[in-house]
This record gives C-alpha cells, sequence and structure tokens, in this order.
C-alpha cells in the first residue's frame, strides 16, 4: 500500500513503465475517386415545374467520390456516437421555432472536446432574418468552444402537413458554412442526415455535398 499520495503516484508510473507500448492505429487513405455518373448531368436535374420534387440520391450521386454515400434503415445500424448525435438532432426539433414553414429542423454537433451543442430553425416574418438549425448550432459551438474544431453534425426533421421520406440535407448557405470550418481546422466534418420517416445518410466530408466550393484561398493575392 501506498504510504501517501506521491508514493501511489510514484508506484502507478512504476507501473506504466513496464506496460509495452500500443502500436498506433494506421488509416488507409483512399484516393480521390471522380462520380461514377458525369456531374454535368446535374444541369439537366433541375426541374422546370419547381412543384416536383428531384431525388437527392440523382444529385448525391452525381457529386460523391464514386458515386458512394452510406446508408442505414435505422438509428439502430449506426455506431455508438452517431446514433447519439442524431437523437440529439431529433430531441431539438421539439423545440423548433417553425410557425410559418411548419418544417421543424433540428441538429447537433459533435466538438473534439466530447461536447455536443444542439441547435434547430428559428424563423422570423422577415424570412432572410431567420437562420437554418444547422448554422444555429454550428455558430453556438464556436461561441462556447471556440477554437474546438467539429468532428460531426447530425441533421433531423420532421413536418406538420406532411411526411419527410428523404433524409433532410443542409441547404447551400449551411453547406458553405460547414466547408468553412473544415477548412479552419483542416479536418473534415461528418454529416449524419435522416428525415421523419426515412433512411439515413452519412457522408464524410461536406465536399460530397458542395464540390468547387469557396474558401479563403480564393481570397488571398496572387504574386
Amino acid at each position: 500500500l501506498a504510504e501517501n499520495d506521491a508514493h501511489a503516484l510514484q508506484i502507478c508510473r512504476n507501473i506504466f513503465k513496464t506496460l509495452e507500448k500500443s502500436n498506433r492505429q494506421k488509416l488507409d487513405m483512399l484516393p480521390v475517386e471522380d462520380p461514377l455518373y458525369d456531374p454535368e448531368e446535374l444541369y439537366g436535374l433541375a426541374p422546370i415545374d419547381f412543384h416536383k420534387i428531384v431525388d437527392p440520391r440523382e444529385i448525391i450521386m452525381r457529386m460523391v467520390d464514386g458515386s458512394r454515400f452510406q446508408e442505414f434503415n435505422s438509428p439502430d445500424e449506426l455506431g455508438q456516437d452517431d446514433r447519439i448525435l442524431l437523437e440529439q438532432a431529433i430531441e431539438s426539433t421539439k423545440d423548433a421555432y417553425a410557425p410559418y414553414s411548419q418544417y421543424y429542423v433540428g441538429a447537433a454537433v459533435r466538438l473534439s472536446n466530447g461536447s455536443m451543442v444542439k441547435g434547430n430553425n428559428q424563423e422570423n416574418v422577415a424570412y432572410p432574418s431567420g437562420l437554418c438549425a444547422e448554422r444555429v448550432a454550428l455558430f453556438a459551438a464556436s461561441a462556447l468552444y471556440p477554437g474546438v474544431p467539429v468532428m460531426a453534425i447530425a441533421i433531423a426533421g420532421h413536418a406538420k402537413n406532411f411526411l419527410i421520406t428523404d433524409p433532410v440535407t443542409p441547404c447551400g448557405a449551411c453547406r458553405q458554412v460547414i466547408a468553412e470550418y473544415e477548412k479552419l481546422y483542416d479536418q473534415p466534418v461528418r454529416l449524419v442526415m435522416m428525415g421523419e420517416k426515412s433512411k439515413i445518410w452519412i457522408a464524410e466530408s461536406i465536399s460530397h455535398l458542395l464540390p468547387l466550393m469557396f474558401h479563403a484561398d480564393e481570397l488571398r493575392k496572387k504574386h
């Protein structure tokens, strides 16, 4: 038995010295692949009738590496981190302020320090004054934990007047904001997306949903 705290710490140090060092896990980096389907076909997917909804999968297949993205049938199939984050996003939809669209979106951000920050859409009668759930969560996370990298964001939604049968994906402005944090911390942000009664989509980076993104390098003067 240790005689005092200092003696206990020394015993622990001696024990740790005898332990074998584990080899660091080596991650295989996959090469970048062009989409299987021609991205030029995106122009042909734009509907003439704006009441017609384009299948989001048709868009994603022309944007992501090898036209692949992960698809799951239910949260039970997800890993623990993704499932917990998605549950937080679903919970956050209940507090969304969406009296005009009645389309309630929740988002949850996971940071590198393990913290999770929730957000939901906040609408305004002056439409541009509102804000999407993704940006509410991301801006809150950045304000509460400045300098802490964003690791993942989960997005979920439900509507009052219809059933959301496709995963909720971020709008263009939110994609650009996620891209800003990817660039800031030089690491991808994992996206977990789900509707009300839908499959779950996972993208490993916002670059899969926002090709040719605009970033700070574009503002630097060329010498």
